[in-house]
């Protein structure tokens, strides 16, 4: 199977004279629909048939998991004017919510408002979104047959989405911010000229509002310029300088609206201010520990396989660029996945952490939009090595699910929960006329990441 992209012939699907859908349309509907509500398929199966759980029973487990179902449920109690969410009671310069940031618990927390917020909700919200996403998708960038097939092998064994979707951490969301920028640069990168004003003005603002929910989507303002950069009259340089001033800005911009966090990117700023030959060396030793971690083979086999992904669809990026010339749609296809990937690599190494299940959960969005780019694309091939890779993990994926993910999440011991509830519900109340201060519990990370704290009064 080449690599190269080819563009496809007539579909042959169509509609009979009598205005009634002939049978292979109606397949290609089906097709359509059964791809799209994979991922709740896979959901339901792993919690009924795999783990032997109702998926109703489902409670929030890890720390950021608590963390995050609370900040939606305070938001669906009190919008803004609920308590801090912060470490060491340093809260954010702009808003009162955790180190994440605001997108998350304002997106989630005005559907709470709409339909109630319950312990299992995050789940079901997530399979929801996923679902329109992936359809939407399809109709975007109108898939034919063999790549609507491809994409449901693909969705079937991304298993970061399957193990993230019933939990209340925030991958599953990102998964779904993933699959929207791939249908909209899928628009860029085939006719960047055809595409209206509009939609130019609304995928910035679109992309402005990922960063705000996942910084490292700032990078993607790089190809975003560089492929409309025609319709802007901006040349190369320009855009790159563009481009770097929002990311900067993004930056700047989510500094201000999520609150502090202790981590190696909080110590290097510090070191620099006091000193910067030992900012040098604080920075050189993380990157030494990054490369090798990344490298250790004695690492969990899910992270060493998305890892190996990344490099292989960094490198077609890599080898697109090299190839082609700035005016060619193989050449921004791989500005957009040397970009999204190359960069977020680079930053976690550089900045961030390779270690536990950390770099997994920051490659798996780029790694999904970048794979179904690559589908839109027609990279056959690279698809499959991609899927290959999903295929030799199930083992691997099997046993974390299990073992990890389950984790008491659908035990179905909810009597503790109400009965910690009803007990403190008379002792913390909301004030709505009290400061954030007065309204925000101060706790020890080893009490406040405790499962029981869902219980505290939003």
């Amino acid at each position: 199977m080449s690599l190269e992209n080819t563009t496809p012939g007539p579909d042959p699907e169509g509609a009979t004279g009598q205005g009634e859908v002939s049978p292979p349309a109606r397949a290609g509907v089906l097709l359509t629909l059964a791809v799209s509500a994979i991922p709740a398929l896979m959901s339901l199966l792993l919690v009924t048939a795999y783990l032997g759980a109702s998926p109703g029973a489902y409670v929030p487990q890890w720390s950021d998991e608590v963390f995050n179902w609370h900040q939606v449920k305070t938001f669906e109690r009190a919008g803004f004017s609920g308590g801090y969410y912060s470490v060491d009671e340093e809260p954010a310069v702009l808003g009162r919510f955790y180190s994440h940031g605001p997108a998350y618990p304002l997106i989630f927390g005005s559907a709470a408002r709409l339909f109630g917020w319950g312990l299992d909700s995050t789940p079901l919200m997530s399979v929801i979104l996923t679902t329109l996403a992936v359809l939407g998708f399809i109709l975007v960038a109108r898939l034919d047959r063999s790549q609507v097939i491809l994409l449901g092998l693909t969705l079937m064994t991304f298993w970061p989405m399957h193990l993230y979707m019933n939990t209340d951490m925030r991958v599953a969301f990102f998964g779904v911010i993933a699959i929207a920028l791939a249908a909209c640069f899928y628009r860029t990168i085939e006719d960047p000229d055809g595409v209206s004003p509009r939609f130019i003005v609304l995928f910035g603002v679109f992309l402005g509002l990922a960063t705000l929910s996942k910084l490292t989507w700032a990078f993607l303002f790089i190809p975003y310029l560089l492929h409309i950069r025609g319709r802007i009259r901006l040349g190369k340089l320009g855009s790159l300088a563009l481009a770097a001033l929002l990311i900067l800005a993004g930056f700047g911009a989510h500094s201000l609206l999520a609150a502090p966090f202790p981590n190696f990117t909080t110590e290097f700023i510090a070191a620099v201010k006091e000193s910067y030959p030992e900012a040098l060396a604080l920075l050189v030793e993380n990157v030494y520990s990054g490369v090798r971690d990344f490298f250790d083979l004695d690492h969990q086999p899910l992270w060493l396989v998305m890892r190996l992904q990344m490099l292989i669809t960094i490198g077609w990026g890599i080898y697109l660029i090299l190839r082609s010339s700035d005016e060619d749609p193989d050449y921004r296809e791989g500005v957009l996945i040397a970009s999204g990937s190359g960069l977020l690599l680079i930053a976690t190494v550089v900045l961030y952490d390779v270690v536990g299940w950390r770099d997994y959960r920051l490659f798996a969005p780029a790694l999904l939009m970048a794979t179904l780019v690559l589908l839109v694309r027609r990279r056959f091939l690279v698809v499959k090595i991609l899927l290959a890779g999903n295929l030799l993990v199930v083992p691997a994926f099997l046993g974390a699910y299990d073992d990890l993910f389950d984790d008491d999440r659908f035990a179905g011991d909810r009597e503790r929960l109400e009965y910690f509830s009803s007990e403190i519900a008379s002792t913390v109340k909301f004030d709505e006329q009290g400061s954030a201060w007065q309204n925000t519990i101060l706790a020890p990370l080893t009490i406040a990441a405790d499962p029981l704290m869902v219980a505290i009064p939003p």
